[in-house]
């Protein structure tokens, strides 16, 4: 049987566009005998509105076509995480530790993936996770999970971490965070950094704090002076781990000295 799908997304007004393509799936699935559904698109959870889910309810209504069937995305998350898990059990997907960036950030582009993350084998990725898991175990610090009180939601990792590198500034302890991208804008990677950094010099003793970057990434920079963190244009660096050539080699080097 046919089925055709309309998924507006709640994050604005159904316009003209999203009127048409309703009109133009409601009339084939007819034709065909076949059926409508109607999915609500609502995962963007930071953008959907109430007032945004009635404009379309009221538009679709206001058309008479109806449909057949209806659920939200929402609430198949559950079914989208295993389906996700059993991709990557297959060995068609794979993890990516690489910090996401946009293209607002980086104009080369949106750093969307690491092709050498996928290169990696699930041996190689599964070490990358018991890497971080023994710098608990033997330093006593390292990424933090990071948590959203009020939704009880895993957002991403804050934490502390000793550079596996050398350049002029190793030995250090590095600050890093990545949050996903809807918590973005709201302060919660500075929350959370304060914290840790109130960590690493009240309770670890640590006199010094660095964190790195591409020089595109703006809004890091902009967190890292937010913390107080200061650089020297002599500071910055060609990462070791990054190829020559590599257009995010360069990096900008942030210090902060548990006496600032």
């Amino acid at each position: 049987m046919t089925r055709v799908r309309f998924a507006p997304s709640p994050t604005g007004y159904l316009h003209i566009g999203g009127a048409r393509t309703f009109i133009f799936n409601w009339l084939h699935a007819r034709h065909q005998g076949g059926a409508v559904v109607l999915r609500i698109d609502d995962t963007d959870v930071e953008r959907n509105t109430q007032t945004s889910l009635d404009s379309i309810y009221e538009g679709l209504q206001w058309l008479e076509l109806g449909w057949d069937e209806f659920y939200r995305q929402s609430d198949r998350l559950d079914l989208h995480r295993r389906t996700a898990w059993a991709i990557f059990e297959k060995g068609l997907a794979y993890r990516d530790f690489t910090p996401a960036s946009t293209g607002l950030e980086n104009p080369i582009g949106a750093w969307l993936f690491n092709p050498g993350m996928r290169e990696l084998t699930r041996e190689e990725s599964d070490q990358l996770i018991e890497n971080i898991e023994s710098h608990f175990d033997n330093r006593g610090f390292g990424l933090f999970a990071t948590e959203l009180k009020a939704e009880g939601k895993l957002i991403g990792f804050i934490g502390l971490h000793v550079a596996s590198f050398q350049a002029h500034f190793t030995p250090c302890v590095e600050i890093g965070w990545r949050i996903a991208v809807p918590y973005w804008g709201k302060g919660l990677a500075t929350e959370g950094s304060r914290e840790v950094i109130r960590f690493a010099f009240d309770r670890l003793k640590l006199e010094n704090l660095v964190s790195f970057t591409v020089p595109e990434n703006l809004a890091s920079c902009r967190l890292m002076e937010k913390l107080g963190m200061n650089r020297d244009p002599a500071d910055d660096f060609d990462h070791p781990k990054v190829p020559e050539g590599h257009p995010l080699r360069r990096h900008l080097l942030y210090r902060l000295r548990k006496s600032n």
